[in-house]
This record gives structure tokens, sequence and C-alpha cells, in this order.
């Protein structure tokens, strides 16, 4: 099966109103292509920084814009979105949030960012994202008709552990549906060795898709995007979608810019500039012929989940025997089928 998905990276400003408007209105130019999965960057409704938190952080419980705007955009087009991240409020801590919608315009989860941005290179960037920002505990799979994904945010992908667990595969242990305020779950107990999540159905949700909504800087991504980009792919043999805002010079935080693509294989398969734009990717899970003779070929079909993991099978090479892989919270699979 093959799906196209957009990452729209757009120009954010200090202006919440206009952002949402400047969102309104790629989102649905990026659905008019066919588009099917619609991936907003982390930050687009508000400028990534803490001074921005307090004063426009909303709650994720249908009261807010910024969700209005979402779920109404998801219905309108039929289509998925994930929804970059939005500072969010919920019982007087703030997250950074990507809520997810499915087609007909219902918000069937949220990520939370786990890994918060406290850094320090000196003379260059000095921040702490925890001085506001509460982390997530729970990773979450988005699950569709499409591919199943598993979502990260920003320094989130210089964290393995998170992908490889979303790629990986193991023993069930235990699995039951629980009724939720918004959805219903599956949540699936982890042991160490395990890594191996399923649906209500019974259907296994390894991810064949990680989309990591980033606001990298221009010092760490000239450094380091495309470098975790293509090592996430290549780690999980699972397609990597990086949506960064437009670069604006004149923000406090200049954002990188660069969304992009890589395919299982590593390979860069659609990617931005710096400006505001919307880069388009071809997703192909069909299973092809495992012939030996080449590892890969860049022919339409074959840079795949199934190709990349029958080739080499490095999920099922992992010795989980010697070291550890899985999560030890609760997993949560969200259906937006």
């Amino acid at each position: 099966m093959e799906f196209k998905i957009a990452l729209v990276q757009m120009l954010v400003t200090a202006e919440k109103d206009a952002n949402l408007c400047r969102a309104e209105r790629l989102v649905a130019k990026a659905a008019s292509t066919g588009a099917k999965v619609i991936i907003l960057p982390e930050s687009f409704n508000i400028p990534f920084g803490n001074e921005f938190v307090r004063d426009n952080a909303e709650a994720l419980d249908g009261s807010g814009r910024t969700h209005e705007l979402l779920s109404s955009l998801a219905k309108r087009h039929d289509v998925y979105i994930i929804g970059g991240t939005i500072p969010e409020i919920e019982n007087g801590k703030f997250y950074n949030s990507c809520p997810l919608y499915n087609r007909q315009g219902c918000m069937v989860g949220r990520y939370r960012k786990m890994h918060l941005f406290d850094i320090n290179i000196p003379g260059k960037i000095v921040y702490k994202e925890s001085d506001v920002i509460t982390p997530g505990g729970e990773p979450v799979i988005f699950r569709t008709e499409f591919a199943n994904i598993g979502l990260g945010i920003c320094y989130d992908v210089r964290f393995p552990q998170l992908a490889l667990a979303y790629a990986n595969k193991g023993e069930l242990i235990l699995g039951h549906p629980i009724p939720c305020l918004l959805l219903e779950i599956v949540v699936v107990r982890i042991v160490l060795r395990t890594c191996f999540t399923v649906d209500k159905n019974g259907c296994i949700a390894r991810c064949q898709l990680l989309v990591y909504p980033s606001a990298f800087s221009v010092t760490t991504g000239n450094l380091h995007w495309m470098l975790l980009s293509r090592s996430r792919a290549v780690d999980t043999l699972s397609y990597v979608a990086m949506c960064s805002p437009a670069r604006n010079e004149a923000a406090k935080t200049v954002a990188y810019g660069y969304s992009t693509v890589v395919d299982p294989w590593g390979k860069t398969i659609a990617a931005a500039a710096e400006e505001e734009d919307i880069v388009y990717a071809d997703i192909c899970k069909r299973p092809v012929s495992t012939s030996l003779v080449v590892l890969h070929t860049y022919a339409s079909g074959i840079d795949n989940v199934s190709s990349a993991r029958e080739r080499i099978p490095l999920l099922n090479q992992a010795r989980l025997d010697i070291y550890a892989s899985g999560f030890k919270n609760e997993p949560i699979v969200v259906d937006g089928c």
C-alpha cells in the first residue's frame, strides 16, 4: 500500500491568530494534493520558548481554539492530522503536546514530549525547557489504515531507545482495552525483554513510520538534523519524518527548517530548504521480492519497510537475551481508524 504524507513547514510568528490562519491555508493545500496524513511542526501556533507557554497554553479537552481548528480541518479534508505541538495545560501543569486527529475530526489521543530540551552549549545555547514544561510519560502509537505511526517530539529523536521500542518486536504479556476520556485505548504490559503491542483487534502495532515534529535551532540543526533522521531510520528500518517550522530570522529562537522524510534504508526521499514549504513523500509498505542480488534499488515500490526488514532483519536479530529493550511504562495504541 502506498500513501502520501505532507510535512507543513510553516512560518511561525508571535501572532497566534496569524499562525492558525496560515496553518489552515497550508493544510488545505496539502490535502488538495492527495496527502492522507498531514504533519505540522513543533510549536506551530506560537513560537518555541518558555516565555510563550503560560499565556498561550490550551486545554486539550475540546475547548481550545487550536483544537477546534485542527478538528475541523481533519473532518473537512478527510485526512489524519498529526498536530505538531501546542502548549497544553492540565491540572496546573504545562506539557509540550502533539494532538492526533482521525479523518472524522475526532482527537483520538495526544503524545506529550518525554525528553525535554535542557542544554548548555557555552557561547551558543543555554536553555532549560523543564523550567516550565512537565515531561510526558507515555509512548503513543497512532494506528491508521495506512500505517502504525510512532510519535516523538524534537529532542526525543536523540534517544534511539524510544524509536527502537516502537519498531521492535517481542512477546505479548497482557493486553486489554480500557475506557478513556477521549478514546478507547489498548494497554499492553511490557517487560524488559519485550516490545510487542497489539490493537483492540489483536493486530500487531509495530510501527512503520516515526514522526517527530521538531524545532531544532540552527546551531543543533546544522550539526545533527540529517544525521539523527537518517540514524533513526536505519536503526529501526522505518520511515522517519521530521517536520520543522520555517526559518524566521526575526524570532528569538530561529528554527532550522529543512523538514525531511527518510526511507528505511537511510535515503532522504524528500526535504525542504529554509523557507515556508510543504514536503510531500509517498510511503510504500508493499511486500517485494527479497532478492539478495542487491540490498536496495531506488525504484518505486522497493524502498519500503517490508523490503528493508526482510533483507536486513535487525529487529529479529537483536540479542534481547543480553541487553534489555522495551517500555517500562505502559504504551498506548491510539486507534484512528
